[in-house]
């Protein structure tokens, strides 16, 4: 089976003080979970992995912050999965990813991804007032100036990155500037912020996303025409559906498939949106992948994102919209469902002439 797993090895620790963090507030509510993934869990989840996988196994590291388990746990890391890939009768090709805040990143860093073939996701919330407004360090001081020095010593060793920026109601107002600021990184995945739940959110209103969906397409499209384009990836998205295609955006199709989380100590959860203890699968020190996977609860998870209302199955949209998310439906409903209506109704035979002109390229 193929394996895509999203592993944690220093749990929501970080050095980053971003104030819509879904995360931390998830892992302080567990018991007894080390700081750092210890060479143990390691070892059991990279043995059963790769014995495991079949035809696709990717690595997506991502915490809290994960450089801060240092660069020499990725080298073991990396030296276990080549010696477990040797035992195999059909070696696999494995893919790396990590996603990073990027203030640890240095030449040693940079070379080290460089030389293993690591694709870099880096957060950048577009302009530096408003990322610095949300993504503090411990200190209470932005952090922007630190991500893009560390976006430069990627560029010079030639390391392929992309950028990550969350879409508060700040960010939603402001698209011709967060657009204009990340346009150079060609590769932009926009992601709304979620409600925390607790306090103050920041979570982007749906009138103020579909603005921003509206004025970004604009800018895209007209990226696009000239023959300079900039990736976004929802729209990218958007147009490989029209082209008969799926999204390979997991929360683009409507429907949970497997992504498990292992977290530090080595406990499996089937998705980094549903990482209570109420969610877990059970441990990897202790069972394969195989069995977590298709165990009662994993097949619950799989049944529960397919309750899409009858509303959406019935909107012209559904095809592209899929009814979202499932961390984004409160109540069975998508948080964004008429965002996304406005938008289409406004876009789609843009999009639609956009995909034909693609088409056979």
């Amino acid at each position: 089976m193929p394996l895509h797993l999203l592993v944690k090895p220093m749990s929501s620790l970080c050095n980053c003080r971003c104030d819509y963090c879904f995360y931390a507030p998830i892992a302080e509510g567990r018991k007894n979970l080390p700081e750092r993934m210890s060479d143990r869990v390691a070892k059991a989840l990279v043995s059963r992995a790769v014995a495991e996988a079949d035809g696709d196994l990717t690595f997506a590291f991502q915490g809290g912050e994960p450089t801060l388990a240092g660069v020499d746990f990725f080298r073991r890391f990396l030296a276990l999965e080549k010696s477990e890939n040797q035992k195999r009768r059909s070696p696999l090709s494995i893919r790396h990813t990590i996603q990073t805040n990027g203030l640890l990143l240095n030449d040693e860093w940079a070379e080290f991804f460089a030389r293993e073939n690591f694709l870099v996701g880096i957060s950048l919330d577009g302009t530096a007032p408003i990322h610095d407004r949300h993504r503090k360090r411990p200190g209470g001081e932005g952090s922007y100036a630190g991500v893009c020095s560390a976006v430069e010593i990627l560029r010079r060793r030639r390391v392929p990155y992309n950028i990550l920026c969350v879409i508060t109601d700040e960010a939603a107002q402001a698209p011709g500037e967060i657009y204009g600021s990340l346009r150079e990184h060609r590769y932009l995945q926009f992601i709304p912020c979620l409600p925390t739940g607790e306090g103050e959110s920041f979570a982007p209103t749906a009138a103020h996303y579909a603005a921003f969906l509206r004025e970004t397409f604009s800018l895209y499209e007209r990226d696009l025409l000239a023959g300079e384009p900039t990736r976004v990836r929802i729209f990218d998205n958007f147009l490989s559906i029209l082209l008969g295609g799926e999204p390979e955006n997991c929360a683009m199709r409507g429907v949970c498939s497997q992504n498990p989380v292992i977290e530090a100590d080595g406990s499996v959860y089937p998705c980094d949106f549903y990482s209570s203890d109420a969610d877990r699968l059970g441990n990897i020190l202790t069972s394969s992948f195989a069995d977590l996977l298709s165990s009662d609860r994993a097949k619950a998870f799989l049944r529960a994102s397919a309750q899409i209302p009858e509303k959406c199955r019935a909107c012209r949209w559904f095809a592209l919209c899929r009814g979202g998310c499932r961390r984004e439906r409160t109540a069975g409903e998508y948080r964004f469902c008429e965002a996304y209506r406005a938008f289409f109704e406004e876009n789609y035979p843009r999009l639609a002439l956009l995909a034909r002109s693609l088409r056979g390229k």
